[in-house]
């Protein structure tokens, strides 16, 4: 049942695809019988219609360009874009969603299942299929198949930043490689040996372990109790030591270090920079250098870097973030979940925002980007944007829109009950079922109202004149 179900609501989705484009050209709706059907033009875009019945559930947006976004609410929706070759399709989310770009598709399901085909026109392209935890099967780019069962067994290959996995009964046995590193793992990971040639590891945890690799040396007895690292590096010559959670040092010819009941207590000393934690993580300044940073964690904190600042006020709940690019720059302002605030400027002359995105949770949205601008209420989501929830479940809570992009506006109440659109030379208005006026500059200035969908209605455009009577009309 659940199957045909779904299988019914994709047809659906279809069928809506498969529609005429019946474009109104930027002028008043083409079908307009409130929540029950309509059919607009997107603001802006007079080449883009959009056709939409039973309220918010069903919506298809057919565009000139071949874009087209079709949507059975809340089953399924799915967007194509043959310009950019792109596509992306929604079903339950996070149930299931697909997406194709140029030749490669993915998908992931109940998010722990995931698909990735690299070319869907190459039979022997790379592709991997992941079940989490149990099940991992692909093909790398060079042909090689793998698969793995864990915790049983298996050979998997690019999987996890490694190039080769190999585990039998995992913590077992396992084995990986990256580049040259060859590491072996029995019970891991209480013993592991590494191999490459110019490093080395070996470790029975937590009782002994060392590690080298050039101009370093490391060790440590009864994890973490006693960790020594040896450097005989030009750049970093001396050593380190912590005997937890008692004290540590780190004495390096760029770099001075004292630790008390670590990592809790440290000062740090280089040439150009000063460093306290007192204790970490509460506590943590940091002076010189490229990177300076003042937290007095959850209270408040500050962080300066060459191109990124950051701050926070009773961490996670209020914080802001500055991201500059070399044209532009990008600043987030937030009081979680209540409150969000996204404005991109442009550094060489400042003024009004070039780009901005406002939530106020569970109030409403706004977005504005150039001449396009979009507000909307109720916003129920309380995190960062997510594509499928805009498509799939933001329509049923959006009670009241105003879009406007150039010259056209569109003011939508109750998914239609109420609609207003303006344009250039034209105006509409509609309380579904009972009123509706507007007019045009076409047509010598055309004009029309009328009351329950035609029962009194009047026409005029330029000299001709209509009179609508209980639903007749009258030249």
């Amino acid at each position: 049942m659940k199957r045909s179900g779904m299988q019914i609501a994709i047809g659906i989705i279809l069928l809506i695809g498969s529609l005429p484009a019946m474009g109104t050209k930027g002028g008043p709706p083409a079908l307009d019988a409130g929540l029950f059907v309509s059919r607009t033009t997107v603001p802006g875009s007079p080449d883009e219609e959009r056709f939409r019945a039973a309220g918010p559930i069903v919506e298809r947006i057919h565009g000139a360009s071949g874009r087209t976004f079709c949507a059975f609410r809340p089953i399924a929706s799915s967007v194509r874009d043959p310009v950019l070759k792109e596509s992306a399709t929604h079903v339950l989310w996070p149930l299931f969603t697909s997406r194709r770009r140029g030749d490669e598709r993915s998908w992931n399901s109940a998010l722990i299942a995931w698909g990735r085909d690299a070319n869907i026109r190459d039979r022997d392209s790379k592709w991997n299929l992941t079940v989490f935890p149990v099940l991992a099967l692909g093909r790398t780019a060079e042909g090689h198949s793998y698969g793995g069962v864990f915790p049983l067994g298996g050979h998997l290959e690019e999987v996890a930043g490694k190039d080769v996995i190999d585990f039998v009964l995992f913590p077992l046995y396992s084995y990986t490689r990256q580049n040259d590193l060859n590491t072996w793992n029995l019970l891991f990971p209480i013993i592991s040996w590494t191999r490459a040639p110019n490093e080395g590891r070996f470790r029975v945890f937590p009782f002994y372990g060392q590690a080298h690799e050039p101009g370093i040396r490391r060790r440590f007895v009864l994890w973490p109790i006693w960790n020594q690292t040896t450097y005989s590096a030009p750049q970093a010559d001396g050593y380190s030591w912590m005997l937890f959670p008692l004290a540590g040092r780190v004495n390096l010819t760029n770099q001075q270090s004292w630790m008390a009941l670590p990592p809790f207590f440290r000062y740090t000393r280089t040439a150009d920079r000063r460093e306290w934690m007192a204790p970490w993580p509460f506590i943590q300044i940091q002076r010189g250098g490229d990177d300076e940073r003042t937290y007095f964690w959850p209270f408040y904190g500050h962080r300066e870097r060459p191109l990124i600042s950051s701050s926070f006020v009773l961490w996670p709940i209020g914080g802001t973030q500055t991201f500059r690019e070399p044209k532009t720059e990008l600043s987030r302002r937030w009081v979680a979940p209540f409150y969000f605030d996204q404005r991109r400027t442009d550094r060489a002359a400042p003024g009004p925002a070039l780009e901005r995105r406002v939530r106020v949770w569970p109030l409403a949205t706004y977005q504005r980007a150039g001449d396009r601008m979009e507000f909307h209420t109720l916003e129920l989501w309380p995190a960062a944007p997510v594509p499928a929830i805009e498509r799939l479940y933001a329509p049923f809570w959006t009670l009241y829109s105003h879009e406007r992009a150039g010259t056209d506006v569109t003011d939508e109440l109750l998914w239609g009950l109420f609609r207003r659109q303006r344009g250039a030379g034209y105006a509409y208005t509609s309380v579904f079922p009972l009123v509706s006026w507007g007019g045009s500059k076409d047509n010598g200035g055309a004009k029309r109202w009328d009351v329950l969908k035609g029962f009194v209605g009047y026409e005029r455009e330029g000299n001709v004149r209509k009179l609508r009577l209980l639903y007749m009309r009258f030249d």
